[in-house]
């Protein structure tokens, strides 16, 4: 499997960035004029593969990703990340797929199926999907009568009493499919232990768990399944007491 990112990837990575930067701060970044910069992000020419190379090292090498999740997620005064501020940003869950994408590719995986761990995580899921070109798949939880058949499963929330269940549609991976757990922000182990068992029940592989968002990553210390585990940004404990900014720009 080819873990270099394509010219392609890269005009998408632009493109999510152009929503969070100014084309100006982008040119100045990057190196490159502001009008390479608007044919690229509206695809009327990509880049070739080392002008696409240079592009990304750039990126990386002035954190563009990283500064951007600092300036816009943060905790509210109740200690909570407001996910819908997260979910209604495009341009951010973008940026998350495509660390994803990009972590899946150094670890030379293909992933077959995506699975989101709760209803806030379903954008998120979307994203890495389309990110990864992997089958979406979403678990309910009811047993709704749109399933013929289902499998289900219990647990326990962290510092709740009453227990929850998960379900998913019997048959809904194929055989030896690997699974990609994944969640907008998650901070209990006890959903990736149950969905590991319906998804082991069905014939398929849990391959992993990647969350966006974590404020810590002690709890990972309680996934009881050996399987890759990764959170993509964890706020800083400088950010933890900081009332929530949010900003989205979008540029033409």
């Amino acid at each position: 499997m080819n873990n270099e990112v394509t010219p392609t990837e890269v005009v998408r990575l632009l493109t999510a960035l152009k929503g969070l930067y100014t084309f100006k701060d982008l040119s100045e970044y990057l190196k490159i004029p502001t009008q390479v910069l608007w044919r690229y992000t509206k695809y009327l020419n990509v880049p070739e593969k080392t002008t696409a190379k240079k592009i990304l090292l750039e990126i990386e090498r002035s954190n563009l990703l990283y500064n951007a999740f600092d300036k816009i997620i943060a905790i509210n005064r109740y200690g909570y990340i407001e996910t819908w501020r997260i979910n209604k940003n495009i341009h951010l869950l973008n940026l998350f797929g495509y660390l994803v994408f990009r972590y899946l590719k150094e670890k030379n995986v293909k992933i077959d199926a995506i699975i989101p761990l709760s209803i806030d995580g379903i954008p998120f899921a979307t994203i890495v999907s389309n990110w990864t070109t992997a089958s979406l798949y979403i678990p309910y939880p009811e047993a709704y009568l749109t399933m013929d058949r289902w499998k289900s499963k219990e647990y326990l929330k962290d510092g709740e009493e009453r227990m929850r269940r998960i379900y998913l549609p019997k048959g809904i991976f194929r055989k030896d499919d690997k699974v990609l757990m994944v969640d907008l922000v998650l901070e209990d182990a006890s959903v990736v232990n149950a969905m590991y068992e319906l998804i082991e029940a069905e014939d398929a592989t849990p391959w992993g768990v990647i969350v966006a968002l974590s404020k810590n990553d002690k709890w990972l210390e309680n996934i009881i399944y050996p399987i890759e585990k990764k959170i993509v940004y964890t706020i800083p404990k400088t950010q933890i007491e900081r009332k929530i900014r949010y900003k989205s720009q979008s540029y033409i």
